[in-house]
């Protein structure tokens, strides 16, 4: 295909040739490579005023001058005299400095015959540096140079040529054979690291001079090819050096184009004999094998593009026009594949039928179609292939195999995973095909798995999480079992569509089955299918509900079973089952539809009455409250239906109608996450929009209405609407403060009275305190005058029920203005709990404070103010002594007198502390109800003191039963109350007395403590945490006069007070363990039994021996000190070889050799690296590569797995992390080859380990993408 000047001269009289030729000689200019600057405007630039063109060139070619150009472009027909205009235009335009350094160039698309005439006399004249002129015949020459460019303009041109064309072209008809078409941004989407590499690679490619194949792999070879076009085009420089060829005959073009870089072949077969002057881009399908293009080997893939994610996939589908809420059921649909959407959306018939429908293997996708996935290493998973194929399995995977090796295959296989790439995009181009026989035994397989139980279900809740180490799990994969539901899903769907489908009845098949499992399922049922509620429900709606209503109606209302065994499994051990949270799932997928969601919200409404863990975020109020939410609705049900079922709700949950419509009347900012949505049906379509401005107020308006109507005369809904006064518009608040009103009668009751004005006091303190902040809320002050009216009206007869709101914390908040200073805002607390305390002894002496204490949250607050108000210390001792109590603790009253006793003055304590105990020993006081008094007292010397003076009894008493508060306490005391707790038998209280003061404390104290501790315990008490233990410890490290065998022994002890590693911190045992082979040994024979000598009995063995040993377990596990370790960090290699000589020794002596190695090798992985850069380092590298110690090199593999710990990556990360560690160890591997060979044997096979783990979770996150 070749332009010629006549074909540019015929193309210069069309409209678009004025602003389509600068554009074409910028390309070409720009293709030399020599371009520095450029400014060439075209298109609808082009009458700008100004140069057509400026151009600085580093080097210059034959078209580009070097230094400064100056262009002016024309496709007029009078070529002489537009030429001279221009010329003295620019001439007079531009001054003469600039003309000297400057070539200007005329360029026309017409003939020219004295353009060279032209451009000699023009240089003659002298005005500029050179002057040239280009006509048609010249940018003939010039398009031969850039093969790209020229077959890129002839298709502008409408010229075509054999077996060729431009990647604009190419691109254009493959992503515009769809509807909508796919835009180069939406196509990119999750592979701009692969985008980029391939415009790297090809940059490399092309610099270097290395021609050859690039293979990219795709989901189809025409995706890879167009994946290719619009990578390149988003790059002129090297688009303008590539083209498509599309035949055979297109590589005589190329090959005739020196010209030209880049070729890509159409079709991976075109790819056979390419040009050898090009870098020719192979584009191959997914399915062809890894060892080259096509399967026929050569050079394998250089860039593999992966499916985008589904999150991925939705968001570019919504970019390009899919409607929000139909974008992630389409990339469901298509599988996250641009070449099955591009099919799917197809306009063109012949494109939407893929060429694998028709090979002979493709009976096998009958299988897939109704299976959609298993897991080829199930015995379960293969069996149930085989029944419903009536064939070996081993037949049904060849053919999948063959069909895997299709392009643009139907077919995904992971590892022994076989599943549907597009599920529903095979139902609907094979459902026509299914036979009867085979739905007659898919239906019956279904139904045989799903009435089976859960075997987890045998266990109990405590047990479930090991339920694969008791074998009660199913025997087909979880794969199988989600893929059968949401086949189901699909056909039930998709039945009405397909004629098979609607003659074999399937859609009704499905409802019936559904019906069977569920309409009077017992407990064991539901459980055993607690996860897939959201697939039966989708898959037949109306049975599931009918199911779920008639299993409420009943007096044992099994579905119920859900949420009690959620809560009996939600502790720690207990799996995190949350049964019912995919029961609620579904019932959220169904209320998108108005068909159902007046009886979902009854349903949900029912089971709101549930009682479930604070901490559950998923409870049926929170979906019910999420369908209705007024921002963002949770169903397609208008505003007016949604008015309708909250009426129908108010009618039969009044209280959870209520408590749903406070909800919604919402104060502050709110919080939502959007609902279950289904999977396949389209129920939630066109739900994307947020509600307008008006639906929002409607539905809120709707609510308070209705909210205002249920509360009259109910204290509790009043103190709701009290809470939003302000939410709502005058005449709304004012029927509410009329109901508020009502209240403040003489007959009105004092609780109900108290619980209105609590909330009134609420709402008058924060708008009187920071209304101010918020102009748009805040209070008129007649407004204010009225609330604070009603306040003082609602005041309770009671003066305790009036004023217990003073003391239930130490906040309380005024009904008035909070001054700024909190100090004062705290007095002013303190003076109206002062005049409310007086004004309740006023009226009712200090039975009034007793009834006050025990109404209020916090007697120690009525205590503390009751000093003010009986000033009289001896009325207020024999008060106390008075009152009917033993002072144990947790009581309110000791709560009033512990506020009493330890607000004393300091100079008052004593003697009043004195004035009750003289009093309780006349009346007989046993020693414990002493003890019990003196602990309400401050934990001071003081009160220890009298402790002490009343007697042997009453000391040990109250040390047997205090627990002081030993803050601001100096360390005299401290040690004072850690030694009486000693003498008390409370050895860990004691440390906990210790341990914030563990720097100054005694260490023979600590020592005392931390021995009895050990040896006696201490029931009830909570033992010191790990990191203060560890402090303790250090304080009997340094201590001289510390024994060590003793000091090894205590830490041996505290083992189990440290978690995972912690028992590191115990640097006296570590050290001890990795430099006294005796220890060692011994430590190891308290784990191991002997290896080929007498065994010791088989009896189990005694907690002490069960202790013993797990103790040492965990020390030699954790030990990180490597042997020989200096103080200084460094490590001594005679003194390790020593110990581990010695120990190797001791352990063949004791008959553990095998297990002595192993654990040592263990220890030796954390070995540091060595000098060289490789690791491990000498000492640790000489003696693992003994060749006798192959023992000891299992142990350091196992070890060195073992301290990598817990990993964590993203869902479809994959096993980058592996390669990473794989390589490193090869790395040791090569460098120890030669001088440690049986060393790097070792760390090869770690190498191999961490590889094959990189091909597990290679699969596992192709499996999740597959998933999600």
């Amino acid at each position: 295909m070749k332009v010629t000047a006549k074909d540019i001269e015929r193309w210069a009289g069309s409209r678009e040739a004025q602003g389509e030729l600068p554009r074409l000689v910028r390309r070409l200019a720009v293709q030399s490579g020599t371009v520095i600057e450029i400014a060439f405007p075209a298109g609808d630039s082009v009458s700008r005023p100004g140069w057509d063109g400026l151009i600085l060139s580093k080097h210059g070619d034959p078209w580009v001058p070097a230094g400064r150009s100056a262009w002016e472009i024309s496709v007029e027909a009078g070529v002489g005299a537009k030429a001279n205009r221009d010329y003295k235009k620019r001439t007079e335009a531009t001054d003469q400095g600039t003309r000297q350094q400057s070539t200007l160039i005329a360029v026309t698309a017409r003939h020219w015959a004295k353009k060279a005439e032209w451009a000699a006399t023009k240089r003659a004249e002298g005005d500029w540096q050179n002057v040239r002129a280009y006509d048609a015949d010249d940018l003939e020459v010039w398009l031969e140079s850039s093969p790209a460019i020229a077959l890129a303009f002839a298709e502008e041109i409408e010229l075509t040529g054999p077996g060729v064309e431009s990647l604009a072209r190419h691109w254009q008809t493959w992503a515009s054979q769809c509807a909508p078409p796919i835009s180069p941004s939406a196509f990119f989407a999750d592979r701009r690291e692969a985008k980029d590499r391939l415009i790297a690679d090809v940059r490399g490619r092309i610099a270097g001079g290395r021609n050859g194949t690039y293979a990219i792999r795709a989901d189809s070879a025409a995706e890879a090819a167009a994946f290719a076009c619009a990578a390149l085009l988003e790059t002129e420089d090297l688009s303008d050096r590539a083209l498509v060829v599309t035949g055979e005959t297109g590589w005589r073009f190329v090959a005739g184009r020196p010209g030209q870089q880049i070729a890509i072949a159409a079709r991976p077969e075109i790819a056979q004999r390419p040009a050898g002057n090009v870098l020719t881009i192979v584009p191959v399908a997914a399915s062809d094998l890894p060892s080259g293009y096509g399967g026929k080997g050569g050079e394998g893939f250089q860039l593999e593009l992966k499916r985008p994610s589904i999150h991925a996939f939705r968001d570019a589908l919504i970019a390009i026009g899919i409607e929000e809420s139909d974008a992630r059921r389409l990339a469901l649909a298509t599988g996250r594949s641009w070449s099955v959407y591009r099919r799917r959306r197809a306009a063109n018939p012949a494109i939407r039928s893929p060429e694998w429908l028709g090979i002979p293997e493709a009976d096998a996708l009958a299988t897939l179609c109704l299976l959609g996935a298993w897991h080829g290493e199930k015995a379960a998973d293969r069996a149930i292939v085989e029944r419903l194929t009536g064939t070996p399995y081993e037949s049904v995977e060849r053919k999948l195999r063959r069909l895997a090796q299709s392009d643009d295959a139907p077919v995904v296989s992971i590892g022994k995973i076989w599943r549907a790439k597009a599920p529903l995009e095979l139902l609907d181009l094979y459902a026509d095909r299914l036979g009867a026989t085979e739905l007659d035994r898919f239906f019956e397989i279904v139904e045989a798995m799903l009435v089976a139980p859960d075997p987890i279900l045998e266990l109990e809740p405590d047990k479930r999480w090991m339920a694969q180490v008791y074998g009660k799990v199913r025997g087909e994969s979880g794969l199988l079992f989600q893929a059968v539901f949401d086949a189901l899903v699909k056909l039930a769907v998709r039945a009405r569509d397909h004629e098979g489908l609607t003659t074999h009845n399937v859609g009704l098949r499905v409802e019936r089955l559904v019906e069977r499992l569920l309409q009077d399922a017992d407990a064991t049922r539901w459980l055993s299918l607690a996860s897939y509620l959201s697939e039966l429900a989708e898959a037949a709606p109306g049975a599931f509900l009918k199911a779920v209503e008639t299993s409420l109606g009943r007096a044992d209302a099994p579905v119920l079973r859900l949420f009690e065994e959620s809560v009996s499994a939600s502790s720690p051990l207990g799996g995190g089952a949350w049964f019912y949270a995919d029961l609620l799932w579904a019932l959220e997928s169904l209320a998108w539809s108005p068909r159902w969601m007046s009886r979902v919200a009854a349903v949900l409404g029912q089971m709101s009455h549930v009682q479930l863990p604070n901490n559950a975020g998923n409870s049926p109020f929170n979906s019910l409250l999420g369908i209705f939410r007024s921002w963002l609705p949770q169903t397609a049900a208008t505003l007016e239906q949604r008015i309708a079922v909250l009426d129908k709700l108010m009618s039969i949950e009044p209280d959870i109608a209520f408590q749903l419509m406070d909800r919604l009347l919402h104060r502050g900012p709110d919080v939502a996450s959007p609902a279950s949505k289904p999977n396949w049906r389209e129920d939630n379509a066109g739900t994307a929009e947020r509600p307008s401005g008006d639906e929002v107020y409607g539905i809120l308006a709707a609510a308070a209405d209705r909210m205002i109507a249920m509360a009259n005369g109910n204290a509790h809904r009043v103190v709701r609407l009290v809470d939003k006064l302000t939410l709502l518009d005058d005449p709304r608040a004012d029927r509410v403060l009329t109901m508020v009103g009502a209240f403040t009668g003489p007959d009105a009751d004092d609780l109900e009275r108290e619980s209105i004005r609590n909330k009134l006091r609420e709402q008058l303190h924060w708008h009187l305190s920071y209304g101010k902040n918020h102009p748009e809320t805040a209070l008129a002050p007649e407004q204010a005058a009225r609330w604070r009216d009603l306040y003082d009206a609602l005041s309770p007869q009671d003066p305790v029920v009036r004023n217990r709101w003073l003391f239930q914390n130490g906040r309380g908040d005024l009904p008035m203005e909070e001054p700024e200073d909190y100090r004062e805002a705290d007095r002013l607390r303190e003076e109206w709990r002062l005049n409310a305390l007086e004004q309740i002894v006023r009226n009712l002496g200090l039975e009034g404070v007793l009834r006050l204490a025990d109404l209020s949250c916090d007697a120690f607050i009525v205590g503390r103010c009751l000093l003010h108000i009986v000033p009289e210390r001896a009325a207020l001792a024999s008060w106390i002594l008075g009152l009917d109590t033993d002072f144990g603790l947790g009581t309110s009253r000791a709560s009033m007198i512990a506020g009493v006793l330890r607000f004393l003055p300091a100079d008052e304590t004593a003697t009043f502390l004195r004035q009750v105990i003289r009093v309780g020993h006349e009346r007989g006081w046993p020693a414990e109800r002493f003890a019990a008094f003196l602990r309400l007292a401050r934990d001071e010397r003081l009160t220890w003191s009298l402790a002490e003076e009343w007697g042997q009894e009453v000391d040990s008493a109250y040390w047997r039963n205090v627990t002081p508060g030993l803050w601001g306490v100096d360390h005299t005391d401290r040690e004072h109350a850690a030694t009486k707790l000693l003498q008390a038998g409370r050895p860990v209280s004691a440390l906990n007395a210790l341990i914030d003061h563990s720097d100054d404390s005694s260490p023979e104290l600590v020592l005392q403590a931390l021995d009895t501790a050990m040896t006696r315990g201490e029931p009830d008490a909570k033992f010191p945490p790990s990191w203060h233990l560890a402090r303790l410890i250090e304080r009997l490290e340094a201590w001289d006069g510390m024994d060590q065998e003793r000091l090894l022994q205590i830490e041996f002890q505290l083992i189990p007070a440290f978690h995972l590693d912690e028992s590191s911190a115990l640097t006296a045992l570590t050290e001890a363990i990795t430099s006294k082979p005796a220890l060692f040994t011994e430590l190891v024979c308290l784990i191991f039994r002997p290896e080929r000598g007498e065994r010791q009995s088989d009896s189990a063995p005694s907690d002490g021996e069960r202790v013993a040993a797990e103790n040492a377990w965990r020390l030699l596990h954790d030990c990180r000190r490597h042997p020989g370790s200096l103080d200084n960090g460094a490590i001594d290699p005679d003194a390790c070889i020593r110990f581990v000589d010695e120990t190797l020794a001791l352990c063949r002596a004791a008959d553990r050799s095998t297990m002595g190695e192993q654990t040592i090798g263990q220890i030796l992985a954390h070995a540091p690296e060595g000098a060289d850069g490789i690791w491990p380092g000498i000492p640790a590298r000489d003696i693992l590569d003994r060749p006798e110690l192959a023992q000891m090199r299992r142990g350091f593999e196992t070890g060195t797995y073992n301290k990598r710990g817990i990993t964590s990556r993203a869902m479809d990360e994959g096993g980058n992390q592996e390669r990473v560690l794989a390589d490193r160890f090869r790395r040791y591997a090569i460098g120890l080859a030669a001088t440690h060979p049986h060393l790097a044997e070792s760390l090869e096979r770690i190498a191999r380990t961490y590889e094959h783990d990189a091909k597990r979770h290679d699969e596992d996150a192709a499996l999740n993408r597959e998933r999600y």
